[in-house]
């Protein structure tokens, strides 16, 4: 379990990733969160809600505010490929992002193969779409940004991004969804609260700019690694021969670069993903895939 949480925090990379401080901040303050069970308690909660011809809602996409709030590139791919295999365990995956960023996800969804999903693509300051009102199925939050106390949604930098983004909340609130999973790097993600159980003074915690809940919260080194940590679970759960080659996460990112999606950390379009080269990216998804194959807690 000791090398599954080093690999998801990315703790060999500490130098420019939040996780591992961040982690590391919490628990010095109480927390009693932990990553790893979090994945698993994830991984299992969704795999028993996932049924054939159900649907599974995936909301995503984060802007960034010094590439003129384009979107990044980690949080899309990642929905993308878990995405996949919700398709591949016989669901329908249903993206929930802004509408300028619907056409992305459909490119990204054709470049892995994934050729039927459903896509709900409102403005920001758009009205809930009836069709999900009350839509009580399985719902996945990837790297969007969750409420702050004063109900603005911040970056890292606690710059105010809330007219870009869906005001995810609401719409949680309001679909009634029976399981809610956040995936998350920095703590200003949608979910993030979750890791402050056990906290007594949240003041101290500089990083946490949302005390938004989810059922379960992963926070991970990436939130595209997270994303491809709950995918092998999933495949680890149902017993389905699928290599990590499946997510085509390469491909993915090659396609999101042409896109311009960016990379969130150097603020434009690149073969990278938070500042992390694609041989990085490819190496540690590979090995977080490997290592969770091998589980025997999973099999």
């Amino acid at each position: 379990m000791k090398l599954l949480q080093r690999l998801l925090l990315l703790e060999d990379f500490t130098t420019h990733v939040r996780a591992p401080r961040l982690y590391q901040k919490l628990k010095e303050n109480g927390s009693t969160y932990s990553p790893v069970e979090s994945l698993l308690q994830a991984s299992k909660a969704l795999y028993e809600n996932i049924k054939t011809h159900d649907t599974v809602t995936i909301a995503t996409g984060f802007p960034i505010r010094k590439a003129e709030c384009a979107f990044e590139n980690d949080g899309p791919i990642g929905a993308v490929m878990l995405a996949k295999i919700i398709d591949l365990l016989g669901a329908t995956p249903v993206f929930l992002v802004e509408k300028a960023l619907s056409n992305k996800i459909q490119q990204l969804c054709n470049q892995i193969g994934l050729t039927f999903q459903i896509m709900i693509t409102p403005a920001p300051n758009d009205e809930i779409p009836q069709e999900i009102i009350n839509d009580q199925n399985p719902m996945i939050i990837i790297e969007k940004p969750g409420p702050s106390k004063n109900g603005e949604y911040l970056n890292i930098y606690g710059e105010d991004i809330s007219k870009y983004v869906l005001p995810i909340s609401k719409y949680v609130k309001t679909m009634s969804p029976t399981l809610t999973i956040s995936i998350g790097d920095s703590g200003n993600e949608y979910g993030s609260g979750n890791m402050l159980k056990g906290v007594s003074h949240t003041t101290n915690i500089e990083e946490i700019t949302t005390f938004s809940q989810t059922t379960t919260h992963i926070l991970a080194g990436t939130s595209n690694l997270g994303s491809v940590a709950l995918s092998a679970s999933l495949v680890k759960l149902s017993k389905l021969e699928l290599s990590y080659d499946t997510l085509k996460e390469a491909e993915l990112v090659q396609t999101a670069m042409d896109l311009n999606l960016v990379d969130g950390v150097k603020g434009f379009s690149s073969l990278s993903v938070d500042g992390f080269s694609l041989t990085d990216i490819k190496d540690k998804s590979k090995m977080i895939w490997d290592v969770i194959n091998k589980l025997e807690v999973m099999a």
